[in-house]
């Protein structure tokens, strides 16, 4: 188990408009841990969501970036199956990188969590 290390992960759509802002508390929860990962799952989006993960994934090596390459296989399932579907998939590839990690929290990328921390 790595001490005081913590997975952030989120399903992200159509959050363009808060997603800078969290991102910035993501990581100033992440400055509280020795160590942190950020996970999202990315699914297709009428905003500039993607470009903006993008360029975070640029700028911040914690970063990983998981895209829906499958969202017309889910066009007709209610919103709650395809986030917990985003959700799943961000547990399997936190347990792909981060294994060891002693801490997770799964948060949401809208104004839920856009007000600053």
């Amino acid at each position: 188990m790595q001490k005081n290390c913590i997975c952030i992960c989120g399903a992200v759509k159509d959050c363009a408009k808060w997603l800078n802002s969290v991102l910035c508390n993501i990581e100033q929860i992440g400055s509280v841990f020795n160590n942190y990962k950020i996970i999202m799952y990315y699914d297709k989006s009428d905003d500039d969501t993607l470009a903006i993960l993008e360029n975070y994934n640029k700028i911040n090596s914690a970063f990983t970036l998981l895209i829906n390459q499958n969202h017309d296989g889910w066009k007709d399932k209610p919103r709650t199956h395809k986030i917990a579907n985003a959700r799943n998939k961000c547990l399997e590839e936190m347990r792909r990188i981060c294994p060891k990690y002693e801490y997770f929290a799964m948060i949401d990328c809208d104004n839920v969590c856009s007000q600053p921390i």
